[in-house]
């Protein structure tokens, strides 16, 4: 496996627990009904496709049809 691909794995697997490790300190809290799906996105979704190289934010400036996420 060629390093560069190795490094994002890993740096995807980091991220991962990260999050696993939040969610579970916090269970309660985001299992709440209050808590709202935007956030949700905001606090889990978003970081783990930035970690798999996602440009979630569409810094690189391109048109609708071409970005990696789209909203």
């Amino acid at each position: 496996m060629p390093a560069e691909k190795q490094t994002q794995r890993e740096s995807f697997r980091a991220e991962l627990e990260r999050q696993v490790t939040k969610f579970a300190a916090n269970e309660e809290e985001y299992c709440a009904q209050g808590y709202p799906e935007a956030q949700a996105r905001l606090d889990f979704s978003d970081p783990l496709f930035r970690a798999l190289g996602w440009d979630i934010e569409n810094r690189a400036g391109l048109p609708y049809g071409q970005r990696d996420a789209k909203r």
